[in-house]
């Protein structure tokens, strides 16, 4: 696994044998770190191939501001245009941000489905 960008508030990382970008969000969110997120994911992007998935760790993410959720949308279209294939989420009982993530999904044209586990999660993502 290849860590592309990590803060206090995120982590992004790469593994490039399973063309699979791993990304780990947790807390509230300033200007900078969404800033330095969005680096760190336009990065990953030109790590990965078309047709890669996305295994995100949002059991310690916060509710999100309309902000940081646009900043989320658009990143989610560069992804889906860099040939994003599905998207699984894992969640630990936060609804308002599970609600939030779902919203934005659906806005951004993202397959995505949501989990309670990393493992189930991981075997969704394999199959093809």
């Amino acid at each position: 696994m290849q860590t592309i960008g990590s803060r206090g508030v995120f982590e992004v990382a790469v593994e490039p044998e399973r063309n699979r970008m791993h990304l780990k969000l947790m807390g509230a969110w300033k200007q900078a770190d969404a800033d330095a997120y969005a680096e760190s994911i336009r990065l990953a992007l030109k790590v990965v191939r078309p047709g890669f998935t996305i295994l995100m760790d949002m059991r310690q993410a916060a509710p999100e501001m309309p902000w940081i959720q646009q900043v989320h949308l658009d990143l989610q279209k560069e992804a889906i245009s860099a040939g994003l294939r599905k998207t699984a989420e894992v969640f630990d009982g936060h609804v308002i941000t599970k609600g939030q993530r779902e919203k934005i999904a659906e806005k951004s044209g993202m397959l995505r489905q949501s989990f309670d586990s990393m493992q189930m999660a991981v075997e969704w993502l394999d199959v093809q």
